[in-house]
């Protein structure tokens, strides 16, 4: 956490479009939530995905996240964009539906689909290390799109995690 909260001025790219937050260090208490959060969900999966079909708990999953953020939208003050002449102008941009698609099915369906198949097969705690990649992925996506350059910040942040990660992968299984 430390070291992905320095200021990194040199990992930035001209088109970048990061601004300053309203509340000093906002984006560190927003992850420290999330990774609450998503405790509570690696434990649930692990709990109800022993013996739940990994289909119908993926779309309950899917629809309550639909539900509690649709209301969050909402109180956020999501309503001027929930127009229908908002609705038709992307409804109407090919590119809009393309993207809004592809996030859809592969990066929430799907992907959550797997989560919710195989993780259950494999300890809480690897599973948590393992999704650490997350971000190591996440920004190597950035790079290669040129919205975010490598930095020695960058690549100490992600050589931790996969070290982390290869530590978890090769230690010895506990037998039972």
């Amino acid at each position: 956490m430390f070291i992905l909260s320095q200021p990194n001025p040199h990992a930035t790219t001209p088109q970048t479009i990061a601004q300053t937050p309203p509340i000093p260090h906002l984006g560190e208490i927003l992850t420290i939530i999330g990774s609450l959060l998503f405790t509570g969900q690696i434990l649930s999966i692990d709990h109800f995905g022993q013996s739940a079909d990994a289909t119908r708990f993926t779309l309950v999953m899917l629809l309550v996240t639909v539900v509690v953020s649709f209301i969050i939208g909402l109180s956020l003050g999501g309503l001027r964009f929930h127009r229908a002449p908002v609705f038709s102008l992307l409804w109407h941009d090919p590119k809009f539906l393309a993207c809004f698609a592809g996030l859809a099915l592969v990066s929430s369906m799907l992907s959550q689909y797997l989560m919710n198949r195989y993780q259950p097969l494999v300890a809480p705690a690897t599973a948590a290390v393992v999704y650490c990649l997350e971000p190591v992925f996440g920004t190597l996506f950035s790079v290669a799109f040129a919205t975010e350059r490598l930095s020695a910040i960058t690549i100490l942040g992600g050589s931790i995690i996969l070290i982390a990660v290869l530590l978890v992968a090769k230690s010895p299984k506990p037998s039972i």
